[in-house]
């Protein structure tokens, strides 16, 4: 009964930990592309107020 118990223990924290394991990989790569469509968004945010910026100074 004890091995019994072991083993399914043993099990337990093995599919426990495949699956938190999994769980980070998929938060990993979701926050890595969500960090490269805020730097996109950013930078042509940028580019759009240097545009605004350099037709104020040439309608000046």
């Amino acid at each position: 009964m004890a091995k019994l118990t072991l083993i399914l223990l043993t099990f337990t924290a093995f599919v426990a930990f495949t699956t938190a394991h999994t769980t980070i990989i998929t938060t990993t790569i979701d926050d890595e592309n969500s960090i490269s469509e805020q730097r996109r968004c950013s930078q042509r945010l940028q580019g759009q107020r240097l545009n605004q910026c350099h037709m104020f100074v040439m309608d000046g």
